[in-house]
This record gives C-alpha cells, sequence and structure tokens, in this order.
C-alpha cells in the first residue's frame, strides 16, 4: 500500500490492483460455504413448507413408501449442488489464475 502511494497510484488502482486480488480469496472461499448453507437451507424449507417441487416431491414419496422416488430426489439435489459448486469453483479459477493454489495444474 505505502508503496502503491509512493509511486502515485490513485484510490482506485489501489483497490483494483490491490486490495481486491488481495480480498478476492476469502471473499470467493465465503461464497462457497454461503452457497452450502443456503442449498442446505432452501432443501430443507422446500421439503418441510410446500406443495410443489423435488422436497414435496420426496415427502410424498416417503409416505407412499416409494424408495426410489427418494433417492431420485436426493441424486437430483446432490447433482445441483455439486454443479453449483463448480461453478463456484470456475469463477474461482477465473478470477484467482495468478493465485499459486488455483492457478491451471495446482493441486488441489
Amino acid at each position: 500500500m505505502e508503496l502503491a502511494r509512493v509511486i502515485g497510484m490513485d484510490r482506485i488502482a489501489i483497490v483494483r490492483r490491490i486490495i481486491l486480488p488481495g480480498a478476492m480469496p476469502s471473499i470467493l472461499t465465503g461464497v462457497r460455504y454461503a452457497l452450502a448453507h443456503v442449498w442446505l437451507a432452501l432443501v430443507i424449507a422446500e421439503t418441510l413448507a410446500t406443495t410443489k417441487g423435488i422436497g414435496f416431491l420426496a415427502m410424498d414419496a416417503r409416505e407412499f413408501l416409494n424408495t426410489n422416488v427418494i433417492l431420485l430426489t436426493v441424486i437430483i439435489y446432490a447433482i445441483i449442488g455439486v454443479v453449483a459448486d463448480a461453478l463456484v469453483r470456475l469463477l474461482e479459477a477465473r478470477f484467482l489464475s495468478w493465485h499459486a493454489n488455483y492457478a491451471k495444474g495446482a493441486r488441489k
């Protein structure tokens, strides 16, 4: 920060080129955790308090002991969750290509 001020960077450039890239790994980690919690809350809410959707289908199948439908709904929820996480990982790869942990070919 001090060097940026010494070489004459304005505030916008400091934020864009120093602060934001430094904070981006933490921001995207928070987005991944928040997405996981939101997805879990959505699944629970849809299962308990709706008359439509995948959660209702699972609860209806539970009442009639349709285990194949229950298994299908769990698989659908899992696939959607994995796809959402993969999208955030793509964002991480895009925005953090400069970071050693996220660079192409880096070990996970």
